[in-house]
């Protein structure tokens, strides 16, 4: 902000509020009464937004509400639990996959006529590739 705006903001400032005071005081003593009940009612309103938030029902839909209840916390972490469980679960049933393949796989090697020195050489690697491929 340039130094010349500044001071041009302040004084339109200043000049407002001049304005406001001088119109103030001309003001009945039930007109201030009023224009205090409003201001009232004005900042009792915007707390009242302000403290509002946005909360996820179970159902997807949002609604407002003006505090968070003990209960909503509660949900959030059993949900949360229920899915850290359910990660869990398929975690371990990926690995016993993974082991029931290596297990076939040692049973595949073990009961094969072949020596164990054929399936450490490449060449032969290669060449069961390509039987199983064709």
């Amino acid at each position: 902000m340039k130094t010349t705006e500044y001071f041009n903001r302040t004084a339109l400032t200043r000049l407002v509020r001049q304005q406001l005071d001088s119109g103030a005081q001309a003001l009945t003593l039930r007109q201030q009464h009023r224009l205090a009940q409003a201001r009232k009612t004005a900042l009792a309103h915007q707390r009242q937004v302000l403290h509002t938030q946005l909360v996820l029902t179970p159902a997807g839909h949002a609604q407002h509400q003006e505090h968070p209840k003990a209960s909503h916390w509660a949900t959030a972490i059993v949900c949360l639990l229920i899915l850290v469980g359910g990660l869990l679960a398929l975690h371990s049933l990926e690995q016993d996959k993974r082991v029931e393949e290596l297990a076939d796989i040692d049973a595949a090697v073990l009961t094969d006529d072949l020596p164990m020195s054929a399936y450490l050489d490449h060449g032969f690697k290669r060449f069961a590739q390509a039987q199983n491929d064709e």
